[in-house]
Parts: C-alpha cells; structure tokens; sequence
C-alpha cells in the first residue's frame, strides 16, 4: 500500500470501527490515516502525540510514522557560480579582443618612433650621469649609439639597450639638422662597408663612425634634430624631435 504525504488536523480511525481520534496538526507520511483538513506544518514533537493517538485508535504500531519538514528550493545562483561566469566571460572577452586586434603599419610606424625617443633619452642620461659624450650615428635602415672611447667614437658595447637597432623591413626614416634636410649616406651604413674579413679592418670601420647628433654630459643635444619614421604608401608617420636643451619628444607628423 503506498504512503501519503497529508496536512492536518489529522484524524484517524481503527479498522473496522467509526471512531476518529484527532491526533493533531502537521505533516505524516502513512498509508493508514485519513486526512481531513489542510492546516499548517506541526512541531516535530507532537510525533509522540501521534503515536499515542494511533495506538489509542488500535492501529498497527509497526509501522514508521515520518515527520516531515517542508523544504525550501533554493532560487538564483550562488556567489561562486556568478565568479566563474565572470572569470570566463573575462578570458572570452580577452581573447575575443587580441583576435580581432591587428598591428597595423601606423602602430608599427609609431612603436619604432617611441622606442627610438626613449632610447634618446637613455643615452642622454647615461651621458650626464658618467660624465661622457655620446652621439647617435643615423643610416638608411637603423642607428646605432656612439660613446667618445680613447679620442675616437666609438660603438657602445656591453649595453642591451643601446646596442645597433635596424628598423623593420619597409619602413624609412630621413632627418633634419638646424631645419636643415640631410641626405643619409648610405656609405654610412656599417653593414655596407667591408669590415668582416680581418680585425684590423673591424678597428679602421670604427675609426670611420659618422655621428651626427651628440649627446653632450652637460645634458645638451646639438645639433637640434627631427628623424621622421614612415613606410612608403602610409599617409601616417612620426617624428621624434630633439631639443638644444636635452628635451625629447614624438609627434604625429602631418607630411
């Protein structure tokens, strides 16, 4: 015989007699009592109300009378489950942007145009603080930074930031001095010039270090300078500027 769940006032009867005991208020699950009235939930411990009353009543006390307690369903989500949603929404959304981000010539043009500002500033500092002179020696497809070494200009050797930088593939640069435009020389290019034989031939190339902007310790740069960064066919480029009095700067150039 199946079990009920039934709300009270919970009234039973004895087989086969017309007798009804009211045994209280409350949940019970049984397949013997009859339920008459819907009321609300009753205290666990009128459970032994109940037994007393089925025992008055001459039912079976074998069988297990279970209190039952409403359960509430839980609604929402918990403050973990919504951490995890934002967590992968965030991974989503971070991925979804370096997809569709591409670095386009204008951002190449100018990531080059900071970073040779920043190197500019560099040397310039390392000039003051050790009380020597550099220059910055500009050919066709890069630079390299010069240190004044035993009456002679040297190359910096030993510095991972200052070392010889070649700009990317496509991208050219042209300089002006005093507002003075200045033809590059490609001769100025070391890799151009045949010093890879001998060492005697390495030493006479870096006899031959072309400067044309000095660093000075005194915190000047001279001659004032403009290095313009551009890629042939790209309306954008930049221009880092130099100052007599040591200031640097990188500005959008509207050629």
């Amino acid at each position: 015989m199946a079990h009920r769940v039934v709300r009270g006032p919970i009234w039973i009867s004895a087989p086969g007699t017309n007798s009804k005991h009211n045994i209280g208020a409350g949940y019970i699950e049984t397949s013997y009592i009859k339920a008459c009235y819907p009321v609300a939930l009753f205290s666990p411990r009128l459970s032994g109300q109940i037994h007393a009353g089925m025992m008055a009543a001459g039912l079976p006390t074998v069988m297990q009378t279970h209190i039952q307690h409403r359960s509430h369903p839980q609604h929402g989500f918990t403050l973990l489950e919504l951490l995890v949603v934002v967590v992968i929404v965030a991974i989503l959304f971070t991925y979804t942007t370096l997809a569709i981000r591409s670095d386009s010539p204008e951002d190449h043009i100018k990531k080059e145009a900071q970073r040779l500002e920043r190197l500019f500033q560099l040397a310039l500092e390392e000039s003051i603080l050790r009380g020597e002179e550099y220059a910055v020696e500009i050919y066709t497809d890069g630079y390299r930074f010069l240190k004044f070494t035993n009456n002679q200009w040297l190359p910096v050797e030993g510095d991972k930031l200052l070392r010889e930088r070649e700009l990317p593939q496509n991208m050219e640069i042209d300089m002006r001095l005093e507002e003075t435009e200045v033809v590059i020389n490609l001769a100025n290019d070391p890799k151009d010039q045949q010093s890879f034989s001998l060492d005697s031939d390495k030493d006479e190339n870096k006899s031959r270090a072309k400067p044309q902007i000095y660093l000075l310790s005194s915190g000047e740069i001279t001659p004032e300078f403009d290095i313009r960064l551009y890629i042939l066919g790209i309306e954008t480029s930049y221009i880092v500027k130099g100052a007599f009095d040591g200031s640097i700067s990188t500005e959008l150039s509207d050629l």
